[in-house]
């Protein structure tokens, strides 16, 4: 499982190959100018974390508020559904009891950086699954959105 440092350098990679301007840590919440598409953020933060050294599932529950996230795991999300605008693709890194969440999401300046406590991200996500996502949404990745319905979730974790 990656440290911290790991996940910062990776970031701080892909955001120059966004030709954006690298993240100072992973304590500090930057905002996104809403420029870069999430899937693609996303999908290149897992590779710079992980190569091709991950699992995915389609729709896992392995995530769920009982569930024991080890120190140090790092999660890729993929959210698609109706309406597709807001599909999402964002990281999540478990340390010091904290979920780091890692995001931009396009054409909506978001924080690329949001620390929340491991049980709150937890409870979010089970909300987002349950079909709660204008608060899962609100919570997990501070946009406000008005309707939407999952219709999957692929969850891909660095080995």
């Amino acid at each position: 499982m990656p440290f911290p440092y790991q996940i910062l350098a990776a970031l701080r990679d892909t955001l120059r190959g966004f030709g954006k301007k690298p993240a100072g840590s992973l304590m500090h919440e930057y905002d996104t100018d809403g420029e870069i598409p999430c899937f693609y953020f996303a999908g290149d933060l897992l590779q710079k974390v992980a190569g091709e050294n991950y699992t995915s599932a389609e729709n896992s529950t392995a995530l769920g508020p009982n569930s024991g996230t080890p120190e140090g795991a790092f999660f890729h999300f993929a959210v698609q559904g109706e309406p597709s605008e807001c599909n999402h693709g964002f990281c999540v890194y478990f340390w010091n009891n904290n979920a780091i969440l890692i995001q931009v999401y396009v054409n909506k300046p978001v924080k690329l950086i949001l620390r929340m406590s491991r049980l709150d991200f937890l409870n979010a996500m089970a909300n987002l699954r349950a079909g709660n996502c204008v608060s899962a949404y609100a919570n997990l990745f501070g946009v406000a959105i008005e309707k939407f319905t999952p219709h999957s979730i692929q969850t891909s974790v660095a080995n």
